[in-house]
């Protein structure tokens, strides 16, 4: 009797395991088509997640150094990002270091575009918009290591 409680217990546990495996992607796959559409009808709002990230961690004591390296993880080293349009030498390193590395992960990955890109696509990109878009310090540590 054992034996059979055991199975049945493993059997629930793989079928639960796969039914929230399901769910977690099924859940991916919408906030990607709303973050699609949220970001071609409704660009400014998508913008203001970096503002809301800093007030959250903000509201946290020890996490306020933290937020200002979220509030800036979408500005640009040519000033074309956002929220305030910082450049180059305003922007900590610590935000250099997040916005890269999210675009890193963006392009190698099936996160937000439908296949992901070569690595020597995402290499020639990072040494195309280096200085513009990202950070060279930051491009030249992973192309050391790419």
């Amino acid at each position: 009797m054992q034996n059979t409680d055991k199975v049945h217990k493993d059997k629930t546990t793989t079928t639960e395991v796969s039914l929230l495996t399901s769910r977690i992607m099924l859940e991916q796959n919408v906030v990607l088509i709303l973050f699609s559409f949220f970001t071609e009808y409704f660009p400014e709002e998508i913008k203001k997640h970096s503002e809301i990230g800093y007030r959250i961690l903000y509201s946290v004591a020890s996490m306020r150094d933290i937020a200002e390296y979220v509030l800036s993880h979408h500005e640009k080293m040519d000033g074309t990002g956002y929220p305030r349009g910082l450049t180059d030498d305003e922007i900590t390193l610590e935000s250099k270091i997040i916005a890269d590395a999210d675009a890193l992960d963006t392009m190698l990955n099936d996160r937000i575009y439908p296949e992901k890109f070569s690595r020597s696509w995402v290499k020639e990109d990072l040494i195309q918009y280096q200085g513009t878009q990202f950070s060279t310090v930051v491009v030249n540590a992973v192309l050391s290591d790419f």
